[in-house]
């Protein structure tokens, strides 16, 4: 059983990497969203400066992705539009930051982020000192021909069980205008 368990643990692994790398392979040709300036009030090394930089560059990310997406027919709007903020294991702590961070000292304080952002941190970009934001769906797909599927066969003459599994699947970046990579330092 946890043979099996394993099995389709790294089968459905595969699958995952596949698909960070077709969104990571964007970028190559795909200028970086620069890290921006914050609240003008702080200064360097003060509370929040990271913070308010690091939301100045989430909301731009957001602002160019609806711009360039405007005339498509994706039918988004600024107030309606989910991002995700796809995040490197090793800036997951900063962007959790940054996306909760409140310059006012009150309870119920607004957050300063512009639009509707979920964050989904993994291990599986090869990038680990940028992160993206996403406009998920529309022209990003990815589809699965055949679930993962075993097959089992028993050799009576070698006392053997043979187990294959086969899954098929297949994504596509329709839209690079959908996916903006934010870089994390001046």
């Amino acid at each position: 059983m946890r043979n099996a368990i394993e099995f389709r643990n790294e089968a459905y692994r595969i699958r995952a990497a596949t698909f960070y790398a077709l969104l990571e392979a964007v970028f190559p040709g795909k200028a970086d969203i620069a890290w921006q300036a914050g609240d003008d009030t702080l200064a360097v090394g003060t509370r929040g400066y990271t913070a308010s930089r690091d939301i100045a560059t989430i909301n731009l990310a957001a602002q160019t992705i609806l711009l360039a997406c405007a005339n498509k027919g994706y039918g988004i709007s600024p107030s309606a539009a989910n991002f995700i903020v796809l995040t490197p294991l090793q800036l997951r702590g900063r962007i959790r930051q940054a996306m909760n961070f409140q310059m006012d000292n009150y309870v119920g304080s607004p957050k300063h982020l512009d639009y509707n952002f979920t964050q989904i941190t993994t291990t599986m970009l090869t990038t680990t000192d940028h992160y993206l934001v996403v406009l998920p769906k529309k022209k990003l797909k990815a589809g699965y021909r055949m679930d993962l599927t075993t097959f089992t066969d028993f050799d009576i003459l070698a006392y053997v069980d043979t187990i294959a599994a086969w899954l098929a699947y297949g994504g596509a970046v329709g839209d690079t205008d959908q996916i903006e990579r934010c870089d994390t330092t001046a």
